[in-house]
């Protein structure tokens, strides 16, 4: 039963992969037909304020980030890849296990 409820939870993450694989081609696409139609390169356009939804242990919590909050002492933007990366691999390895925080 243990193994069929794996093996169900491994292809639910392949299948998720795909679809945030295709929502992330959309989204560059998109992107793109912006930046050539009016010439307006969305990457570096920065919003007013950033919503981050934090989830562990099956609770959700949200936190408004403003522009001014995303840029450190030293004027240098938060690396938000990096930020990603680091919590892909807290959900892969948890925190405090190998390759988690």
């Amino acid at each position: 039963d243990k193994r069929n409820s794996l093996t169900e939870m491994q292809e639910r993450k392949g299948e998720i992969e795909v679809e945030v694989t295709q929502k992330q081609m959309k989204q560059e696409q998109l992107v793109d037909r912006i930046q050539e139609k009016y010439d307006l390169d969305l990457r570096e356009v920065q919003g007013d304020v950033t919503t981050i939804n934090i989830t562990a242990d099956g609770q959700t919590t949200t936190e408004t980030i403003t522009a001014e909050e995303t840029i450190t002492e030293t004027e240098v933007p938060t690396d938000w890849d990096t930020i990603r990366g680091d919590a892909k691999q807290d959900r892969q390895h948890g925190p405090g296990e190998p390759g988690g925080d």
